[in-house]
């Protein structure tokens, strides 16, 4: 809880604290993974912490915490974390080097929970804007996954579903596989007439 203002996080941002933080990631107690997870993500918002935070390599941590089973309410606080985390260009090659995506897909087809969903689709936004991971991602169970959100309910979903699907075909060796999964490119001819201007925009990008 002293972590939810920054006020505190000089004090908190120590090698001690935040590697305590990294093991109770993985404790045997789920409510002890979950707290350490709702910690890390509320030092995580503010962005200036980011690089110091992925040094402490909690990165492999957080994502094995996604492959937990059930836990769901943890997996969105470690979800979040890791969306902070990716502001810093750094973080997100350590997310791919450990192995991210495989446990990130299964995350989402495995939960509905709209707030799990959105991290989700807003931390695959932020990968795909790093030129050396926008093929990796477009070859993952990530992209099919991503795909099915991308008509969404809920507006913020889709709109960051378009918008991960967008940064990909920005890298051409992306593209055979692109229009390859299943109805994608109806799907996003059916959103470019949204009356959400924010779908439309990023569904025609």
């Amino acid at each position: 809880n002293l972590a939810i203002t920054h006020l505190t996080h000089t004090q908190l941002l120590s090698v001690q604290s935040v590697r305590a933080l990294k093991d109770s990631l993985v404790s045997a107690d789920a409510e002890t993974r979950f707290n350490a997870a709702f910690s890390l993500n509320k030092l995580a918002i503010y962005h200036d912490n980011n690089e110091f935070l992925g040094n402490q390599d909690i990165i492999p941590n957080l994502i094995q915490l996604l492959a937990v089973n059930g836990e769901f309410e943890a997996k969105g606080q470690a979800v979040a974390c890791l969306r902070h985390l990716s502001y810093h260009i750094d973080n997100r090659f350590r997310m791919m080097s450990s192995l991210l995506f495989d446990p990130l897909a299964k995350v989402v087809s495995q939960t509905s929970d709209p707030e799990i969903l959105r991290e989700v689709c807003a931390l695959t936004t932020q990968l795909s804007l790093s030129d050396g991971l926008r093929y990796p991602l477009t070859c993952s169970p990530v992209l099919p996954e991503i795909s099915k959100l991308m008509s969404h309910v809920d507006v913020e979903i889709g709109r960051f579903a378009c918008a991960t699907l967008a940064n990909l075909a920005e890298a051409k060796r992306t593209h055979k596989i692109l229009v390859s999964v299943g109805n994608m490119i109806h799907i996003m001819i059916s959103l470019m007439r949204s009356k959400h201007a924010s779908i439309a925009r990023e569904s025609a990008r």
